[in-house]
């Protein structure tokens, strides 16, 4: 979308189903504070609604048939981003081959969040 269209980007998690979600929202700057409060109530509904800045995301995942260039191009503010690819397949025949992978210190969520974030002592790789 260009920047003049008003978007809001939502992350619910799998805790919306019982109504006890964390929910990051991002809203864009042509986004008015009414729009960004209706989205907000909305989550609200389902849980804890938390402000991201655009700024704090050092990671974004693109979908397993997007074109990475393509979409650098497009979204400018994907260029200092690390870039995951389909990371969250439901499936089995839908997960791809090996494009990527993480080597931790530790296997905890903590070192896996300090590789993607940039500061940790792990490594990130893409094949």
């Amino acid at each position: 979308f260009g920047l003049d269209v008003p978007l809001v980007r939502v992350m619910p998690n799998i805790c919306a189903q019982v109504l006890c979600s964390a929910s990051a929202v991002c809203p864009n700057k042509a986004c008015t504070p009414e729009q960004v409060e209706l989205v907000r109530a909305m989550f609200r509904s389902v849980g804890e609604v938390y402000d991201v800045p655009e700024a704090q995301f050092s990671a974004a995942e693109l979908s397993l048939t997007a074109d990475a260039a393509q979409q650098r191009l497009l979204h400018p503010e994907l260029e200092s981003m690390m870039l995951l690819r389909s990371s969250d397949a439901h499936y089995l025949h839908l997960m791809p081959e090996e494009h990527q992978t993480v080597e931790l210190p530790e296997k905890t969520a903590k070192a896996l969040l300090d590789v993607l974030r940039g500061c940790g002592a792990g490594k990130f790789q893409v094949l």
